[in-house]
């Protein structure tokens, strides 16, 4: 390559670098939560580009946010930095960069997004109240860019998160369904002994069931078992089961509706996160017993489990449970899982961190400053 072309070269890729760069940008701050006592303020880009960006080293200034090595945001994508993450993750279901060693004040401030050298990539310098949107300021919502095309440094692109529409009760598993995952608690159903909870575990090889799971003489009249352990007594004290249902784009609910039969203990993980246990004590193993013997029913016993958002995602999602017998030796088994989303009411705004924009709209509105 001659001197010219090595010099052609190095300017396309600067300058395709540059413009990525430029592509990602600023587009929702949430900075006053309605509830003080929680820590769910973040800062959100996305990447309108058609390649990733390379974030390693960059800074949030503001918050005092350094973007650790090997940070990179896809094309397309979001990318999240919080004051908690764990806190936004309960939330608002989204995963998240932080925590952050500054603040966002709630009376507005600059926000600058630089690059590793120092280059100013986007700056947003909010404001609380007109003409900048103003249920952002205490009110529960956030504010978000209209569109990322627009310059975010106007108050005219941005507008505060809109309520979500209400959400009928929505089935996610019937009670008595098939399509159940199952294995006999002879041994721990993975290694490590929690992987078979979690979405990306290939359970293809365990046997499939359809419920109710059980044996002897539970409830009055006894439940008709569709699949009947006929060799639990005295051989385990437990099984193990996975099921995959869907969560539509938008529909993460912060609340599930858990319907169930069991005889006698259970624990409950969505995507591998914990929602749910009945007279199970400590880590559960394959030879654990249930602490305490339930009573006996042949109906579903329903409770309402809040602040769940987290474990959740939109698409594919796994439901696994580990249900267990009072003693090895024990007489009867049995368990039955009903899914249910709850009606969710309209009302309260609400953030979108990880998601598309609830104001997105490609009819741009006349520019305020």
């Amino acid at each position: 390559m001659n001197s010219l072309s090595l010099v052609r070269a190095l300017s396309f890729f600067a300058t395709t670098a540059v413009a990525a760069m430029a592509d990602v940008v600023i587009n929702e701050i949430h900075y006053d939560p309605a509830d003080k006592t929680v820590t769910d303020e973040f800062v959100e880009l996305y990447n309108s580009g058609a390649q990733a960006v390379d974030l390693s080293g960059w800074r949030l200034g503001g918050v005092g946010f350094t973007f650790p090595a090997n940070t990179s945001i896809a094309a397309e994508a979001f990318l999240i930095v919080a004051e908690s993450p764990e806190t936004l993750l309960a939330s608002f279901g989204a995963q998240a960069l932080g925590p952050w060693t500054g603040s966002l004040s709630n009376g507005g401030e600059k926000l600058s997004l630089e690059d590793a050298s120092g280059k100013t990539v986007d700056v947003v310098d909010y404001q609380a109240g007109y003409p900048w949107p103003s249920r952002a300021a205490g009110g529960g919502s956030s504010i978000e860019l209209i569109n990322p095309s627009l310059d975010n440094d106007l108050a005219g692109s941005w507008r505060s998160s809109q309520p979500p529409g209400a959400l009928p009760e929505l089935t996610y598993i019937s009670s008595s369904a098939d399509g159940w995952h199952f294995r006999k608690g002879i041994a721990e159903a993975s290694d490590p002994i929690d992987a078979w909870r979690l979405p990306e575990y290939d359970a293809a090889a365990w046997e499939t069931a359809k419920l109710p799971v059980g044996f002897g003489g539970v409830g009055s009249p006894g439940i008709e078992w569709s699949t009947e352990l006929a060799d639990m007594q005295n051989s385990y004290s437990s099984v193990f089961l996975r099921r995959e249902f869907q969560v539509a784009p938008g529909e993460i609910p912060s609340a599930l509706q858990l319907g169930y039969i069991i005889d006698d203990g259970i624990v409950v993980w969505i995507n591998g996160k914990e929602v749910f246990r009945l007279n199970v004590t400590g880590e559960p193993s394959f030879d654990t017993e249930a602490s305490t013997a339930s009573k006996e029913s042949n109906t579903l016993t329903k409770t309402e489990i809040t602040g769940v958002a987290g474990a959740f995602r939109e698409g594919t999602n796994v439901i696994a449970i580990q249900a267990f017998n009072g003693t090895i030796g024990g007489s009867d088994f049995g368990v039955d899982i009903e899914l249910v989303r709850p009606t969710i009411e309209g009302g309260a705004p609400d953030p979108t961190p990880g998601r598309p924009n609830s104001v997105l709209a490609d009819n741009l509105p006349p520019q305020t400053r």
